[in-house]
């Protein structure tokens, strides 16, 4: 078991696949691939993906106005 109370340390990508396969190393089980693109890059378009998606179909004036409803 581990923990970490480093914010974001297990988001550089290259980092936590080098520590995984040593824990996978352990178990005799096999390594992963270690070039993988940028966890917080893929986050990031995919969020962006989402907020396009949300601003297209959902009528955001009603919720953006400072008037009560």
């Amino acid at each position: 078991m581990a923990g970490t109370y480093l914010h974001g340390i297990f988001e550089n990508g290259p980092w936590r696949r080098r520590w995984l396969n040593q824990l996978r190393q352990r178990r005799n089980l096999p390594p992963l691939e270690e070039r993988i693109p940028h966890h917080g890059r893929q986050r990031d378009a995919l969020l962006d993906r989402l907020a396009d998606a949300f601003e297209t179909h959902i009528d955001l004036d009603p919720l953006l106005s400072e008037e009560a409803p």
